[in-house]
């Protein structure tokens, strides 16, 4: 059971890193909105400009730049460096490094067994490695470039549009870009967390309670440590 409890451990975190990569994969499209005209452009036109910035040649099948790309550099070394070209701004180097993190993950899969695969095997409004690795399986076939278009416009732009217009009818404007007659509209920018967001919550909880601080575990802490 412990090993079973360690591989799903191991299945959240790829699956975490797959939404920093996704997200990536959209602070990029902000910033190619947002120098548009007007701050707007046509999905065609954004997802086009992505697809270069990831150097992905055409004439390659993406079976065969999953199966290659980035792999010669480790998970945390494709990670650390898509997150630290999106802090400097380098826009084409943290698409680059998402879509090489992609590969990589999707590599990663066949290390897990099927019975932990199953426990995330859900309905794709829940987005995990297991699904995502599910829709590059129907894209294998294609060209490099036109299998990371589809990603980019399925899977992150129209995603992100399909999940920010569900919460309007809670009265919540989520909307990062807006559609506007074929264009899309740059409205918000967002920032990149380094985990899912219940860890920054629960960090701050901890620092609300007193229980850690800059330095660290706190002395409270390191008594209701103790008390465990």
């Amino acid at each position: 059971m412990s090993s079973e409890v360690c591989e799903a451990w191991a299945l959240y975190q790829a699956s975490d890193l797959l939404r920093l990569a996704y997200e990536c994969l959209l602070k990029a499209s902000l910033v190619e909105v947002r120098g548009g005209v007007g701050g707007g452009l046509t999905i065609g036109a954004t997802v086009a400009s992505l697809v270069e910035a990831a150097e992905a040649r055409r004439e390659t099948s993406f079976e065969d730049f999953l199966a290659n790309s980035g792999k010669n550099e480790t998970t945390r070394e494709l990670t650390e460096a898509m997150l630290s070209a999106q802090k400097r701004g380098e826009t084409d180097e943290m698409v680059a490094g998402a879509v090489r993190l992609l590969a990589r993950l999707y590599r990663r899969t066949g290390e897990f067994s099927p019975g932990v695969l199953e426990w995330l095997n859900i309905d794709e409004y829940f987005q995990s490695l297991v699904t995502e690795v599910k829709f590059y399986e129907t894209l294998l076939r294609l060209p490099t470039s036109e299998a990371l278009g589809r990603i980019v416009t399925d899977r992150d732009i129209k995603r992100h549009l399909w999940v920010a217009s569900r919460k309007l009818r809670y009265k919540a404007y989520t909307f990062l870009l807006e559609p506007d007659e074929g264009t899309l509209r740059y409205r918000d920018d967002f920032r990149i967390p380094p985990s899912s967001p219940r860890l920054d919550q629960a960090i701050q909880f901890l620092v609300d309670g007193g229980l850690i601080d800059e330095s660290g575990i706190t002395p409270l802490g390191r008594a209701e440590l103790a008390k465990a």
